[in-house]
């Protein structure tokens, strides 16, 4: 093959999602044969594989996610310039790229997605997950368009703004069995079995600074970075966990958790993190709005609800 064509990285980008061959061809109404042909000649273009097979599936190495991630910002830059020639039989579709840390809430993730997808406009939205830092390097370079974290961005920077959404409440939690540690709280966690949220998490440490303060030392069985993984660790019984409350409103609510006792001296803040002059940045900006206006922010004389 001796140019590249739309096509190409189309079936590429479909193949990827799909995570094979076998699925990305129905999807494309292609035969198998006839998709994996297009994918050598791409592999042969680039002179490199693209795919690593493990256990029947397809995974993206390094060169893929490299190609994946060009790949995406060509796509929304074709409806980009379709939206701004005006092209009025042509329903522009608009590519919203948001950053996550793994272990945020995913009920706040979930609440700004809905918020985005309430536009008027065709919004597609592509999510992604890391730490902050390759986070921040992201949407610097334009490959995202939006971060939801629960730390503002962690340096100066003129292009890029924070937002702080409502902080949550944050309790420690486990199963009924335990209810004996309500008596005696927090200094009732002394030598318990802990299950920790991981490093990539402003929580983190903010719970270690709080048990430093009460000179409290639970036994640290693990840490996760996937809240929801923390809260099933919890009912089993094994551990205890420290989350927002929200986070956990249904299994309070079942009951197969129980609350016990709030960390007052912690606030789950959520922040937004957005980049000047993206393409996106009017869409970005009317749904952050719509985020902040659902979730108030309690002011105070410490607290700026804007940086950058």
């Amino acid at each position: 093959m001796s140019s590249l064509n739309f096509n190409h990285l189309y079936y590429f980008l479909t193949i990827a999602k799909e995570g094979s061959v076998t699925a990305a061809s129905k999807n494309l109404f292609l035969t198998q044969p006839t998709l994996s042909g297009q994918l050598r000649q791409l592999e042969e273009f680039f002179g490199r594989k693209l795919f690593d097979r493990k256990k029947k599936r397809l995974h993206l190495n390094e060169h893929g996610q490299l190609v994946l991630d060009y790949a995406m910002r060509i796509f929304k830059l074709r409806d980009e310039m379709v939206s701004a020639v005006g092209q009025s039989h042509v329903q522009p579709v608009h590519r919203v790229a948001v950053g996550v840390l793994p272990s945020l809430s995913r009920t706040y993730i979930q609440e700004f997605l809905d918020i985005l997808w309430s536009n008027p406009e065709d919004v597609h939205v592509f999510l992604r997950e890391n730490n902050l830092s390759e986070l921040i390097r992201d949407l610097q370079a334009g490959n995202l368009d939006v971060i939801l974290s629960d730390t503002p961005a962690p340096f100066s920077d003129s292009r890029l703004g924070s937002d702080r959404i409502l902080g949550r409440d944050i309790i420690a939690a486990a199963h009924p069995n335990w209810k004996y540690l309500r008596k005696n709280f927090p200094k009732s966690l002394q030598d318990k079995p802990f299950m920790h949220v991981t490093r990539h998490s402003r929580l983190r440490d903010d719970i270690d600074l709080f048990f430093y303060s009460k000179k409290i030392s639970p036994q640290v069985k693990g840490e996760m970075d996937d809240t929801r993984l923390l809260r099933r660790a919890a009912e089993t019984g094994r551990f205890f966990v420290i989350l927002p409350q929200k986070l956990l409103s249904n299994a309070l609510a079942s009951k197969s958790l129980i609350r016990l006792g709030e960390i007052r001296s912690i606030k789950s803040d959520n922040w937004v993190i957005t980049r000047k002059g993206g393409p996106m940045e009017n869409i970005v900006k009317r749904s952050v709005q719509a985020l902040k206006n659902k979730n108030p922010v309690r002011r105070n004389a410490n607290t700026r609800e804007r940086r950058g």
